[in-house]
């Protein structure tokens, strides 16, 4: 089963759930949040869960953001 992350309009994040059949067409839990740049995935902290890395290289100045996939999202 996948899910989606994604930048909204720029200014949150959103995470739509995958399931069966997924769609992806609600948005489970959304996060305001500067998603401007790039985003990498990848397990962080040895959980076994994918996490993320958000950056622009493009703004000098902005803070690398991380997010770090606790588990606690409905199935």
């Amino acid at each position: 089963m996948k899910d989606l992350l994604g930048s909204g309009a720029g200014d949150r994040l959103e995470v739509r759930l995958g399931g069966i059949a997924p769609n992806f067409a609600t948005v489970t839990a959304s996060q305001p949040l500067d998603t401007g740049g790039r985003i990498r995935f990848g397990d962080l902290d040895g959980d076994h869960l994918t996490d993320f890395v958000l950056y622009d290289s493009q703004r000098p100045g902005t803070p690398v953001k991380v997010g770090i996939n606790r588990g606690v999202l409905p199935r």
